[in-house]
């Protein structure tokens, strides 16, 4: 999914003068979809951690590190934007 949002997003702005309108749309998809990812990690480390119990598999720590970097990239990302804007 977010390997078609960065392809589709870059064919349509390669070429063309962003507007201001147009970089708040991006960045309105871009913070639904990372909510999104880290909604869909969060549940399967629910599933993981509490009905199949295997905490030790590496599929659960993959999880949890993508639900990390999700979380603290996202909050990065945000901290960057406030102190710039």
């Amino acid at each position: 999914m977010t390997a078609l949002y960065i392809a589709a997003g870059y064919r349509r702005n390669a070429g063309e003068d962003r507007d201001e309108r147009t970089i708040r749309i991006d960045q309105a998809a871009a913070e639904k979809t990372i909510l999104l990812i880290q909604t869909l990690v969060v549940v399967e480390i629910l599933y993981v951690r509490f009905i199949t119990g295997d905490r030790e598999s590496p599929a659960y720590h993959a999880l949890l590190l993508i639900a990390l970097v999700a979380t603290l990239g996202y909050l990065c990302v945000k901290y960057y934007y406030s102190r710039v804007m």
